[in-house]
């Protein structure tokens, strides 16, 4: 018989997640006790919420969402982020994941949360559409260019995410990362390709310059990730071809106060630091 737990965040227990992320992923910076540290703890926003199995005393699974704040339909609202899942071997098959993400979206209605996003490959998609009820919004759409990608933030947005002066500071305190700025205060996520970074979104420019190194000119080549297009985007860039990327990345979507609710590729501006990538 399992029992579940809502998520702690204290030392002891990010341990212990870090732990079952590992065994399940092998290692890797994005499991590590300081990462979960960062998201789970040290976030503006605040703290994790999310659900863990056990059985018998040990961690079976475990999921997690972040707060997050974006405009919703001209408003300002509260949301979560969806982020880590890991069953152990153990227990697979068993439905925990489902389970475990619903008992996540009853409490964070319960606690004044409008909706969840997040940003799932091609592998873990179909579980949140098919058993969670999830819209796919639109895949990401990858280039890649040369100079300053001249990216401006649509006006008139249904949905996207709100970053304060707070907000910014903790996302580029990720760790693991290396951020550098160009001439124009654009700012980009060192790749692990030589020579390749990626820019982070408009307005991603609010970081104090001062924080920043700038990006040598040695490395030209700038990766562009968004969800949907984006018609003011720098001509010099080119779509990544789809053979080429590890995995598609697709924007998903759950209203938790209207299940009906649907957005279109064309409401939304999602960029690549709105999610925990670089």
């Amino acid at each position: 018989m399992y029992e579940f737990r809502e998520t702690e965040v204290s030392e002891s227990h990010i341990i212990r997640l870090s732990e079952l992320l590992t065994l399940v992923f092998g290692k890797k910076q994005e499991h590590g006790t300081s990462y979960l540290k960062w998201q789970y703890q040290e976030n503006p926003y605040g703290t994790a919420l999310g659900f863990d199995a056990f059985y018998e005393g040990q961690l079976a699974a475990h999921y997690v969402t972040i707060p997050i704040k974006a405009i919703l339909n001209g408003n300002e609202a509260r949301g979560l982020l969806s982020l880590n899942t890991a069953t152990h071997p153990d227990h697979r098959s068993k439905g925990l994941f489902t389970a475990l993400a619903e008992k996540t979206y009853v409490r964070a209605k319960e606690s004044g949360y409008e909706f969840v996003v997040g940003v799932a490959n091609g592998n873990s998609t179909h579980g949140f559409t098919r058993k969670l009820g999830f819209d796919l919004v639109t895949p990401l759409s990858a280039k890649i260019g040369l100079g300053n990608p001249s990216v401006e933030r649509k006006s008139h947005v249904k949905f996207k995410l709100l970053w304060d002066k707070d907000g910014i500071f903790w996302r580029l305190r990720r760790p693991g990362a290396v951020y550098s700025m160009d001439k124009n205060h654009n700012v980009y996520g060192a790749t692990k390709i030589a020579g390749i970074h990626a820019y982070l979104g408009p307005h991603m420019k609010l970081a104090p310059d001062s924080s920043l190194p700038h990006l040598k000119a040695v490395n030209p080549l700038r990766l562009w990730i968004k969800a949907g297009d984006d018609e003011s985007l720098n001509p010099c860039y080119v779509r990544i071809p789809d053979f080429l990327k590890p995995s598609p990345l697709n924007l998903i979507f759950r209203s938790l106060t209207q299940p009906s609710y649907k957005l279109e590729p064309s409401d939304v501006e999602f960029y690549l630091s709105d999610f925990d990538a670089y």
